[in-house]
């Protein structure tokens, strides 16, 4: 397992509570196996897979109409992309914190399915994307939301301020 493991996990369960609430009150957590083997964090109704990701304020501020999936690690561990095109989980909930790092400000709950078939037929349904090095020996595939077919996102959120 990547190093870099034991340190994200805590920053990103930090908001797991609020993720719970988000997809409502039949969501439950998955065992850190399942999570590691099927990038699956939360399970809603035991048969909706969800995976979950958290990115920092920053991320928001530059990229809010973007996604991203780790897809290379430095151990050759699986990755989240790989996981996700394999088949493994329904949907992903993909939210950006506050610059404080205490609450979710925007999420979207993004089909899985919808993500696989446009990003497998790439080629013909125009889904844009890039690959991001980390500089840390892991790299990401970032993905323009609008690119993808509009069934894509199930729903999305966006905290307004007064």
């Amino acid at each position: 397992m990547n190093s870099q493991y034991g340190v994200r996990r805590p920053w990103a369960d930090k908001f797991i509570a609020q993720a719970k609430v988000i997809l409502g009150p039949h969501t439950i957590e998955a065992d850190e196996s399942i999570d590691i083997r099927e990038a699956t964090d939360l399970i809603v109704w035991d048969k909706l897979y969800v995976a979950f990701r958290m990115r920092k304020n920053k991320y928001f501020i530059q990229y809010p109409n973007d996604f991203t999936l780790r897809s290379q690690i430095g151990t050759r561990s699986v990755t989240e992309f790989e996981k996700i095109m394999y088949g493994h989980g329904d949907m992903l909930l993909y939210g950006f914190s506050d610059r404080k790092a205490k609450e979710i400000i925007k999420w979207t709950l993004i089909d899985l399915d919808v993500f696989r078939d446009a990003y497998i037929h790439r080629d013909t349904t125009k889904v844009k994307s890039h690959d991001i090095n980390n500089h840390d020996g892991t790299w990401f595939k970032a993905f323009e939301i609008g690119s993808f077919p509009s069934n894509l996102v199930i729903e999305t959120w966006t905290k307004v301020y007064e």
